[in-house]
């Protein structure tokens, strides 16, 4: 199987803005994002406008920010870099992301670039393995259902 990985640039990022009161999570793929930007500090800022069709100062900051890329606990600075992202694409990543299980599972089905991505057979798995949390979910009385029940008895 081939992943594919996508590396998406943000313009502006506010580490200032970001919350210290949210907990923070462990990478999960600590070891790869390190071979990742070893190999990313090697481009030059032209390198780095030509594979990723940027403009000249897009470039040169991704540049900066690979040269000064540290990771989680390297040096005790810690931020959650999803609430840092800045600009009009990511307004609205709250409302891009599903809420309920139910939700996440008809994305995951609708999804074009996950079928491509990990084949049709993954994503009914991972839909089926959804879809019976969901009816597990759905069997259970919960105690707000009861109490709620006897409310209105």
């Amino acid at each position: 199987m081939t992943l594919l990985s996508l590396i998406s640039p943000a313009k502006k990022m506010a580490f200032e803005a970001a919350r210290p009161d949210l907990p923070l999570s462990r990478p999960q793929f600590g070891s790869d994002a390190r071979a990742l930007i070893k190999v990313a500090r090697g481009w030059s800022a032209d390198d780095i406008a030509a594979k990723m069709k940027l403009s000249d100062n897009l470039a040169q900051l991704n540049h900066e920010r690979y040269q000064a890329f540290k990771m989680r606990g390297d040096d005790g600075d810690q931020q959650a870099t999803l609430l840092a992202f800045q600009g009009d694409v990511y307004k609205g990543r709250t409302a891009m992301l599903p809420t309920t299980l139910r939700d996440a599972r008809a994305a995951l089905l609708k999804s074009k670039m996950l079928r491509t991505a990990f084949g049709a057979d993954v994503v009914q798995h991972y839909a089926r393995a959804a879809e019976w949390e969901i009816e597990e979910f759905d069997r259970i009385v919960t105690d707000y259902e009861v109490a709620r029940g006897f409310e209105r008895a």
